[in-house]
């Protein structure tokens, strides 16, 4: 009996050579990802921790990629890679993610670049010396992205899967309002529960309160009038592509999106 153990970046070749493209990322980002399957635990995965290092990094896909050449898959991989992000730490983050920066195309928001857990440092107060404090954040999602008026601007996205169980209806109002709020002052920080993450009416409003934010253009770009029949089209096509990537990725449990992957299954 033979036993052939495949490297996580030739993993990520094989899946793209069979598999979308949003596939394709989905499953880089949790190859590249902080957590890992862990049956018994709550949600079935866990936290790497204590020297359990993620599987690969998006530099060693792409160095792998670079080594071995023009084989199948390998150029659909380069293109899914583009929008591979590392160290997210949960599934949801990893198809928040997703849905929030992918291009329309491919039935994201195109809100900028990703990035997982990254820390930054943030104004804290003064102390007692007239002397500007700073505190490091560590947001779930980052989104950067160049306005309009060539302003470099940073949203934070913290995912909060345990607030949905709090019992208090107003704590999700007030979160809420706190979205609302971060569009026009202080920092522009957003939280989404459970709740929040399997609404897709919410999402798409959260995700044009970041886009003002942003400073972004619409997406897609439209070439007509709003009104116009082609622009309703496209706009009308666009919200279809989100909500089968929403369906596709948000809502199912971790294990359920990777076994549809392998075994071809599609929603």
């Amino acid at each position: 009996m033979q036993l052939y153990i495949c490297s996580p970046e030739f993993t990520f070749v094989q899946i793209a050579a069979s598999s979308s493209c949003e596939d394709a990322i989905y499953c880089g980002m949790a190859l590249c990802s902080d957590f890992r399957l862990e049956p018994v635990a709550q949600g079935g995965v866990v936290f790497r921790e204590r020297g359990d290092s993620a599987l690969t990094k998006r530099p060693r896909i792409e160095a792998f990629l670079d080594g071995i050449g023009p084989v199948r898959g390998s150029e659909k991989a380069r293109r899914a890679l583009r929008y591979v992000a590392d160290d997210a730490r949960s599934p949801r983050e990893c198809s928040l993610g997703m849905l929030l920066s992918l291009p329309s195309r491919n039935g994201g928001f195109d809100l900028g670049r990703l990035s997982f857990n990254r820390a930054f440092a943030t104004i804290d107060g003064i102390d007692r010396y007239g002397r500007r404090k700073s505190k490091n954040r560590i947001p779930d999602i980052l989104l950067e992205a160049t306005s309009r008026s060539g302003e470099r601007r940073v949203v934070a996205v913290d995912y909060d899967s345990f607030s949905t169980h709090a019992g208090d209806p107003k704590m999700l109002l007030d979160m809420h309002r706190r979205n609302d709020l971060a569009t026009v002052r202080g920092l522009p920080h957003f939280a989404l529960t459970s709740a929040d993450a399997n609404n897709f009416e919410y999402l798409c409003s959260l995700a044009e309160q970041i886009r003002k934010v942003l400073g972004r253009p619409m997406r897609p770009a439209l070439r007509t009038s709003v009104d116009s029949h082609e622009s309703r089209r496209i706009l009308m096509e666009a919200r279809y592509r989100r909500y089968v990537l929403w369906r596709r990725f948000v809502i199912p449990p971790f294990d359920d999106v990777v076994d549809g992957i392998i075994g071809g299954d599609r929603w």
